[in-house]
């Protein structure tokens, strides 16, 4: 059972790291669940609600920085 959860764990990883590889080339949240679509065979264990909190976590996090950078 523990391989199990650490090939979900894995999956969910490589979800996250492809939500960054993306998310700078989308101008609306939108156009980065668009995006996203294709990769969510990784999250199919998670529920929608959850992942969908998670992207927009990333999009506020990654816009947040930028505008720092930008004030910086």
């Amino acid at each position: 059972m523990a391989r199990m959860k650490d090939l979900a764990m894995d999956y969910e990883e490589m979800f996250e790291d492809k939500m960054a590889e993306v998310i700078g080339g989308c101008e609306s949240f939108f156009q980065f669940e668009s995006a996203m679509e294709s990769h969510m065979d990784l999250v199919k264990h998670v529920e929608m609600d959850e992942i969908r909190g998670r992207m927009a976590d990333a999009w506020g996090e990654f816009w947040s920085d930028k505008a720092e950078e930008n004030r910086g």
